[in-house]
């Protein structure tokens, strides 16, 4: 996406970093401990869809 002008950031693998912090929820951290049950379909999509919301705002070039 960088290379294609969608993302503006000077070093794609660094950017990784803050995107995968947003992926790996307080749920999945929950869930490695065994804290909480499994998330349904819906929850799991609906966490992805805000990490990269999140992400693309914070990365994403401005129209």
């Amino acid at each position: 996406m960088s290379k294609t002008g969608q993302l503006e950031v000077d070093d794609p693998l660094q950017a990784t970093h803050p995107f995968l912090g947003l992926v790996l929820s307080r749920d999945f951290k929950a869930r490695l401990c065994n804290a909480t049950t499994a998330l349904t379909q819906p929850q799991i999509e609906a966490e992805a869809s805000s990490a990269a919301r999140t992400f693309l705002k914070a990365f994403g070039t401005r129209a």
